[in-house]
């Protein structure tokens, strides 16, 4: 065994080095293993671990708690005197799908502090853990008032001049406009207890409620008169009285009493429906007539306004609502079946089985012809198959080709013709539906119908299936606004031009 006499002689030369390497090889792995951990290991909760919700103008309510904190990536951040595990405040927002591109986040503790600060930069904020404030706002850029302990919830409040697809369609006199649970949040609401039950054993009861956010719709619509109240499933509830429709402000969603997720309401909404289509053509065949339909696809009573229709102009037109969404096939389909969508199961373009039985089959029964001309697609599975209309000559869309296809069922003299012109929508939609070449596509159609007309014995149906509104690139529909929600439904009957 080797002696050192020195100081010198235990710390000089090549001890020395070979000390200074391992030391610095020691810290390295340290270091290492330290960042890891903080990286990937989530942190030893103990007892009791609160959660809280990611809630408001996203896909998905997103719960952060004991189970779901291991699906992050975590660090450290230093939050006063103290180190505490962290993930990203970006990250944990992400996990609930914001709706809208941007967007703010109202953050809320439990003991109801908020801060709101901006979604866009969310640079240095993280979601922090201790045993003290268990969830806690940590926000390095950020003022202090941000930094909220005990955190309960994050509201996503989308902007406002963003688009976001689940928000509330208001339409009064004053136009058309969007609000979203997440931006009712911000404002005043009423926060009350919901009577759920009672029970009684041993000779105690217990009575129980559940919290509710609710804020009345008065501040919000500037018109009394009849209201249409429209659920995103297509459903249609009517309410005269403004004063007594309220909004339930929910996770995600606006609710209207039994209606769980509200697409939009309409002040002096007309109670004419185009599920009317359907209704008004089967009392008129019971009574012996035969009907025409003609559908004018996209063809909105703003549109209808504005428009030179030397023949449809003159005809006596009412307001009519649309049902949600204002698309075609979710149209049509509430035509062909007088049935909401909420009933006929139609909600998008993808799905085309009816789940009730349309105007074709119901005329098959009374023993009636039926015949039904379409443009270049089945938009709906019907119990007719319909007769196609490509474009053949590459001029005029389809619509020249549904004429003559109209015209020649009608030589075949069904009780019931149901005609579906597309021009309206297709350049609407390419040059918006106030544009000259749109103004020129009606002006065009409007000659074809008053041929159809002179041509027809019988009751003619004249309506559409949605309107449009204008974008930046055109136009477009699916929203519940004023363009899109509200058509012309006409009624003529023989010896009425």
């Amino acid at each position: 065994m080797e002696y050192y006499e020195t100081i010198e002689e235990v710390w000089g030369g090549e001890n020395m080095k070979r000390f200074i390497l391992c030391a610095l090889a020691a810290l390295f792995l340290l270091l290492c293993g330290c960042g890891e951990k903080a990286k990937d290991a989530v942190p030893d909760f103990v007892g009791f671990v609160p959660s809280f919700m990611v809630a408001g103008d996203v896909d998905t309510v997103f719960s952060m708690n004991r189970e779901s904190a291991a699906g992050f990536a975590w660090t450290t951040v230093q939050n006063g005197g103290a180190i505490l595990p962290a993930v990203l405040l970006s990250d944990v927002v992400a996990a609930a799908v914001p709706r809208a591109a941007r967007y703010d986040l109202l953050l809320v503790g439990t003991d109801g502090l908020a801060s709101l600060i901006g979604g866009g930069d969310l640079e240095g904020c993280y979601i922090a853990y201790s045993e003290q404030y268990a969830w806690e706002c940590v926000n390095e850029m950020h003022p202090i008032s941000s930094k909220i302990k005990l955190l309960r919830e994050i509201v996503v409040v989308s902007d406002a001049d963003m688009l976001d697809p689940r928000a509330v369609g208001l339409v009064d006199a004053e136009g058309s406009r969007r609000v979203t649970a997440g931006q009712l949040r911000l404002g005043a609401y009423q926060f009350e207890l919901s009577f759920e039950g009672r029970s009684e054993i041993n000779g105690r009861d217990v009575t129980v409620f559940t919290p509710r956010r609710s804020v009345p719709l008065a501040p919000l619509l500037r018109e009394e008169g009849m209201h249409a109240i429209v659920g995103r499933d297509g459903a249609i509830a009517y309410e005269y009285s403004l004063s007594a429709i309220a909004f339930e402000i929910g996770d995600t969603t606006l609710a209207y009493k039994d209606m769980r997720d509200v697409a939009g309401i309409m002040a002096d909404a007309p109670l004419f429906n185009i599920t009317d289509v359907y209704t008004d053509a089967l009392r008129f065949l019971e009574q012996g007539e035969r009907v025409l339909i003609i559908e004018l696809d996209g063809w909105g009573w703003v549109m209808y306004n504005r428009a030179e229709q030397p023949f449809l102009g003159g005809l006596n037109a009412a307001r009519c609502l649309a049902v949600y969404p204002p698309i075609s096939p979710v149209g049509l389909a509430s035509m062909l079946t007088g049935e909401l969508p909420s009933v006929h199961g139609i909600h998008d373009r993808y799905n085309r089985e009816l789940a009730v039985e349309d105007i074709f089959a119901k005329v098959a029964a009374m023993g009636k012809e039926a015949a039904y001309v379409e443009g270049n697609t089945t938009l709906i599975k019907a119990f007719l198959s319909p007769t196609l209309s490509p474009d053949l000559n590459g001029e005029n869309g389809t619509d020249d080709e549904v004429f003559a296809n109209a015209v020649a069922a009608m030589a075949d003299m069904p009780d019931l013709l149901f005609v579906h012109f597309h021009g309206i929508d297709d350049i609407a939609t390419a040059f918006g539906p106030y544009a000259p070449e749109t103004m020129a596509k009606i002006a065009y159609i409007d000659a074809l119908v008053a041929e159809l007309a002179a041509l027809w014995q019988g009751c003619i149906i004249i309506t559409s299936d949605h309107g449009l509104h204008e974008t930046e690139d055109g136009g477009a529909h699916g929203v519940f606004c004023a363009e899109d929600m509200l058509v012309p439904y006409i009624i003529v009957r023989s010896g009425g031009f």
